[in-house]
This record gives structure tokens, C-alpha cells and sequence, in this order.
């Protein structure tokens, strides 16, 4: 899935957290399109948040319930494989080392910034997003991303 403007051009992957919030690579404008397989519905802007020291991520609340399968944020350990799947590109990966704000992966990263980083045995988990930094592109911890949107955690 992804995020489209009002007129339809496409704005960056979706990576839907719940069944009515998305998150997005870079800060979009207030409105837009969730765009999905059978599904096209209007999303809102709620907030952006800093990822990395040149990355936002927008978190957007739709107006109605997607019917799409969510990723559920998860931790990952050093060693761990984790995949890339877009567009027909696949990248796989494992982490080599873990820091508060990003993982450090074997190969290299290759892929643009904005993708979901995945486990490799369970692709609903979310491991992290690419961002964009000023050293190249890193995988910031989904964990970390998700402590500067309170909305997306229910109360307790």
C-alpha cells in the first residue's frame, strides 16, 4: 500500500500500524489517500516526528477502518535476518549491532529510504524504517518511531 496526494501521484510506502493509522516516510501534507489492493481512503495528517537527523515520518489517521493486514511493531536482536520486500526489489539482511536509535546491518542497505524493515520469519513483523541520514541510510527501530506518536499506543 501507499500514500497518494489528491491528485494521485504517490507520496511514499504506507505502513499501516492499526486499522486506522498509517505511518509515512517524510512529512506529507494534511490530507491525502491511503491506497491499497480494493481499497482507496482518505487519510488525514495527526502528526510528524524527527526519525533521524534528516528524516520525518508522518503519522495519518484514516477515515475508516483499512481491511488490509497490519505490521505489528516488534524488537529485534543482534543476528536476526530481516527483509526488504518492494516493488519486485528484495533486500535481506541480518542486525550486527543494536543502538537506541538504529540498527547496524550486514549487507549494506540498498534500497531507498521509507521502506519497512521486516523479520524475515514473520513479515507482519516491523522491525524498523529506513531513514535517510547524513551518514547514508539506517534502520531506525520501530520502537523508537512509535515513542513519539502516544496516539498510536491504546491506554492503559
Amino acid at each position: 500500500p501507499h500514500i497518494s496526494s489528491i491528485s494521485g501521484a504517490v507520496l511514499c510506502d504506507a505502513i499501516l500500524i492499526a486499522p486506522d493509522l498509517v505511518l509515512c516516510y517524510g512529512d506529507i501534507s494534511d490530507s491525502a489517500d491511503f491506497v491499497g489492493p480494493g481499497e482507496r481512503i482518505p487519510a488525514q495528517k495527526i502528526k510528524v516526528t524527527t526519525a533521524s537527523d534528516e528524516a520525518s515520518i508522518t503519522l495519518l489517521r484514516l477515515q475508516h477502518p483499512s481491511s488490509l493486514p497490519l505490521l505489528v511493531p516488534a524488537l529485534a536482536e543482534q543476528g536476526e535476518a530481516l527483509v526488504v520486500l518492494s516493488g519486485g526489489q528484495t533486500w535481506q539482511g541480518s542486525i550486527r549491532g543494536v543502538k537506541p536509535d538504529a540498527y547496524e546491518v550486514e549487507p549494506e542497505f540498498n534500497m531507498p529510504a521509507g521502506l519497512p524493515i521486516l523479520r524475515q520469519s514473520d513479515h507482519t513483523a516491523l522491525i524498523g524504517i529506513a531513514c535517510q541520514s547524513n551518514v547514508g541510510v539506517v534502520i531506525v527501530p520501530a520502537r523508537h518511531i512509535l515513542e513519539q506518536f502516544p496516539e498510536i499506543m491504546p491506554p492503559r
